[in-house]
């Protein structure tokens, strides 16, 4: 049965057994610090350089700020009055055994703009080296506290009480409590969640722990040797009844999918899409430390504006067409009226005018539509590519020419790549891309755009997807291609890298 505050001894029981056998999964790399970073010493609620401390581990804190926060101006010294999940996190670090803690609106220097961009590009390293992260995913501002810490109370557990035993529910809900919160809903709380290498989740009921080999919970109780293999790296496959597993083996966390391959890239950015931010101008940065942590991973994806450069594009400049080639897929719930796609879609997507449309990151996106980073497209065109002849003309490269524009210039990307990947690491916004190659004009039935996304429409010797003619019909009303209607058939005039299975067979028949 649940405490009515925190069972420290536990949660240090967990601590402790991750530290001691879990060398593989959770083990810490070196950290050499970033330009202005400190940290809060949770002693002296005084502000420290990481240079000045010794290296020592920290711990973070995830938390919702709040319609009415503001970033602090504090350089030296917390304030004498704090928000109350900002007191209860310094509590639980204390008890923990921790003396550092890092939190974004006091660490982060605000008044340096080089080195405030530095951390914000570096999340996942901040992150990734704490030794713990606090996430707050009870309450929706920082002045709900920690439930079980200060004063904010749990909420009571039902229980029955039969003769001289008390029964309680196992509670293993711990997933749909964590999804419903304002915590999850929030853009700047993925990436802090996902990046760390151990969680520690406050919500109204218990806490949860989860590292990469196993996952804790209050309510359950049971020795963790048992649950783990011979090695102790991580928990058994299986545990017990049916009951206990779903209790035990519930994982909220994706753990070791951060970068390993293309699909990882999906699955991130689905995840944090429907996110929602205070400032449309922050949805590149929230992701900033997801971004950069796939730079370092087995797969090496670059971005550009968010659009992923897959591993290979050094060698030919044309893979960056494949990162443009996303599209949105749209959920059958959409067309419950029997609208047809083309309209309830632009109901369910929003243009964020700071970012362009060619990027993912210029939508909003709800949680009925997904983006789609088809890794099939990327590998056909490798495919394509790899087996043009020697001496062939036909290279993607020369089917699409992409040129980047910014302030009135006009970058080439076959030319320039390195430069223009320089300056949008540096905080260049590239909002303009002129493409110029191929069209073709493409004249389907207007049945092709109704409701039913499933199956293939034809027009000559084009086979064509129907989600994929949705997506090309998007893109002509955003600017991107021309599309008119002429009887009972609708024209598409499109620049072939839009349908890649166009862009193959133009390629083949036509050089």
């Amino acid at each position: 049965m649940v405490q009515k505050g925190l069972d420290y001894a536990a949660v240090r029981s967990w601590l402790d057994f991750c530290h001691k056998h879990h060398s593989r999964l959770c083990s810490k790399n070196s950290f050499r610090g970033l330009p202005g970073f400190r940290l809060i010493d949770c002693q002296t609620r005084r502000i420290c350089l990481w240079k000045d401390i010794a290296s020592l581990p920290y711990v973070t804190l995830s938390y919702v700020w709040g319609s009415g926060s503001h970033a602090s101006t504090a350089e030296r010294a917390l304030p004498e009055s704090l928000p109350a999940t900002v007191e209860d996190a310094l509590t639980v670090a204390l008890a923990l055994g921790y003396k550092y803690l890092w939190i974004d609106r006091y660490c982060v220097p605000q008044h340096n703009s080089t080195e405030k961009m530095a951390q914000i590009q570096n999340m996942g390293t901040i992150y990734g080296h704490s030794d713990l992260t606090i996430i707050a995913a009870a309450g929706d501002s920082p002045t709900y506290g920690l439930p079980g810490v200060g004063s904010t109370p749990r909420m009571a557990h039902p229980s029955v009480v039969i003769g001289s035993h008390t029964f309680v529910p196992l509670l293993n809900d711990i997933c749909e409590q964590i999804d419903q919160s304002t915590w999850s809903q929030r853009g700047w709380t993925y990436q802090e969640g996902l990046l760390c290498k151990r969680q520690l989740v406050f919500t109204d009921t218990q806490c949860y722990f989860q590292c990469g080999g196993m996952s804790c919970l209050e309510n359950i109780s049971l020795p963790l040797e048992a649950l783990h293999i011979s090695s102790k790296q991580r928990f058994r496959i299986a545990y017990g009844d049916e009951v206990f597993r779903r209790s035990i083996y519930v994982r909220y966390f994706s753990t070791g999918a951060h970068g390993e391959w293309e699909a990882d890239f999906l699955r991130r950015v689905n995840e944090y899409k429907f996110r929602s931010l205070s400032h449309d101008s922050d949805a590149l940065d929230a992701f900033a430390g997801i971004l950069q942590t796939f730079k370092r991973r087995k797969v090496e994806v670059e971005n550009i504006m968010g659009v992923p450069l897959y591993n290979g594009w050094r060698r030919n400049p044309g893979f960056l067409v494949a990162g443009l080639l996303w599209k949105f897929r749209v959920f059958r719930v959409l067309s419950e009226k029997g609208n047809a796609l083309v309209d309830e879609h632009n109901g369910a997507l929003q243009r964020r005018e700071e970012f362009p449309s060619w990027t993912w990151v210029g939508w909003k996106i709800s949680k009925q539509i997904e983006v789609d980073f088809n890794s099939t497209v990327w590998h056909t065109i490798q495919s394509f590519t790899d087996n043009s002849p020697p001496n062939s003309t036909c290279k993607l490269s020369s089917l699409v020419d992409i040129d980047f524009i910014i302030s009135g210039t006009s970058l080439n990307w076959t030319q320039y790549q390195t430069e223009i990947l320089r300056r949008y690491e540096k905080g260049d916004l590239f909002r303009l891309l002129n493409l110029t190659g191929w069209t073709v004009e493409l004249k389907f039935p207007k049945e092709a755009f109704n409701s039913d996304t499933t199956g293939k429409v034809s027009c000559g010797p084009f086979t064509v997807s129907r989600e994929e003619l949705l997506s090309t019909a998007i893109a002509a009303k955003d600017g991107g291609a021309g599309l008119f209607q002429e009887g009972d058939e609708v024209t598409v005039t499109c620049i072939l890298m839009f349908c890649y299975s166009v862009v193959w067979h133009s390629a083949k028949d036509t050089k």
